[in-house]
């Protein structure tokens, strides 16, 4: 039997980039010569390890920006360009961040064309792209630590458990997620490190996991094949676990009830990146979550998290929050009679079946209680017996 290999490309980025190359070729409102330059850029966009959504995403403006400019890219004006971006902010329709969309396409093509990709021309140097809206969840908008646990109640296997541990803790899009393979997983003396390979570049992203270890651990000793090379998360049936999966996964698990909220995996991404950025530098952050250098994705996380504003107002009135690791109740519980870790919403150990949650321990020492309340004088007297003579036998 040959490797199980991941799905690759989850949201199918290469039939739609084919139907948008279909598309663009019969669109009567571009012209040839806009054609061939749109096609042009698109090959050293390529070149430059730009993926198949993003080279969608550029087909589909620059269409749009052709048919409003009505002549050919090289021989607008910055007067033509001026016009064009009148027409897209007055478009009533449009979302805010659609208009900018189209200005930064449209700066982003024409510094290609006209700047050998290092400047902006004078037609285009001059369009602002600031303004992107984004949408500030409340912490009540998340998944909190209390939610995951409503969560697991309802989940039906070990895969189940680790896949919605290590999308909670890591934090990982949906397409790194699936794109995993057991060789991705390293486990260390600390935790785990999941080796997420990124699109377009050599190296692989390393995300370090500690919560969802004994999650993840449980699972892969249950591998339906455990090789290196195949896929890590895997169906019952031996195929590798797909998007139209995850997506049904989440869903049962959001109509279970456990939720009040709408779960996807994104969601998931956000409450991970809010829940730590108050405690990683936000260099630390971008290696983590795998965003660029420049991005501005960690202010917007430590905004959402509002930890740091909090505490400062609180020291302003003399009231010092008590300092604690965040992280303390996530801590995996070790189990003291065999030593194995355990997932912290575990109340019996996975490998020995003892008490490892305090509620555990109190239903184990209630009923040893009730057993001995029940036991009669003459039973007492029979096992102390019997004990006994399990004694004198071994010597």
């Amino acid at each position: 039997m040959g490797a199980i290999e991941p799905r690759g490309d989850i949201h199918n980025f290469e039939n739609r980039y084919q139907n948008a190359i279909k598309h663009l070729e019969k669109d009567r409102k571009v012209s040839r010569s806009n054609k061939k330059v749109i096609y042009d850029f698109l090959r050293d966009t390529k070149i430059d390890g730009i993926g198949r959504a993003r080279q969608v995403f550029y087909i589909y403006h620059l269409r749009t920006l052709a048919g409003y400019l009505k002549k050919d890219f090289d021989k607008a004006t910055k007067e033509d360009i001026k016009k064009v971006v009148e027409t897209i902010q007055e478009r009533p329709n449009w979302a805010k961040n659609t208009r900018r969309d189209h200005r930064v396409v449209l700066k982003r093509f024409y510094k290609w064309m006209k700047g050998e990709g290092k400047l902006y021309p004078p037609e285009v140097a001059w369009i602002s792209t600031g303004g992107h809206d984004v949408r500030h969840l409340t912490p009540n908008e998340l998944v909190s630590e209390e939610d995951l646990r409503e969560l697991l109640k309802n989940t039906k296997n070990t895969r189940e458990r680790a896949i919605l541990w290590v999308m909670w803790e890591g934090g990982l899009r949906a397409g790194e997620l699936l794109n995993l393979r057991v060789k991705h997983v390293v486990f260390d003396q600390m935790g785990a490190i999941v080796y997420v390979p990124e699109e377009g570049k050599t190296g692989q992203r390393p995300v370090r996991l500690v919560a969802a270890v004994p999650a993840l651990s449980e699972y892969l000793e249950q591998h339906p094949t455990k090789r290196q090379e195949d896929a890590l998360w895997v169906s019952d049936r031996q195929k590798a676990f797909g998007f139209a999966m995850l997506t049904a996964f989440l869903k049962r698990l959001e109509e279970s009830g456990a939720l009040t909220k709408r779960l996807h995996c994104h969601l998931m991404r956000k409450s991970a990146a809010t829940r730590v950025a108050p405690h990683l530098r936000e260099a630390v952050m971008k290696n983590y979550f795998g965003w660029t250098q420049g991005s501005r994705m960690p202010a917007v996380y430590i905004h959402m998290s509002g930890a740091a504003v909090d505490e400062e107002v609180l020291r302003m009135y003399g009231k010092v929050p008590k300092e604690e690791n965040a992280n303390d109740k996530l801590r995996p519980k070790e189990c003291n009679t065999c030593g194995t870790a355990n997932s912290v919403d575990r109340d019996w150990c996975v490998r020995c079946r003892r008490a490892v949650s305090e509620r555990a321990k109190m239903q184990t020492m209630e009923g040893e209680k009730l057993l001995l309340s029940s036991l009669t004088k003459e039973a007492v007297e029979e096992l102390v017996q019997k004990k006994f003579e399990e004694l004198q036998a071994r010597h």
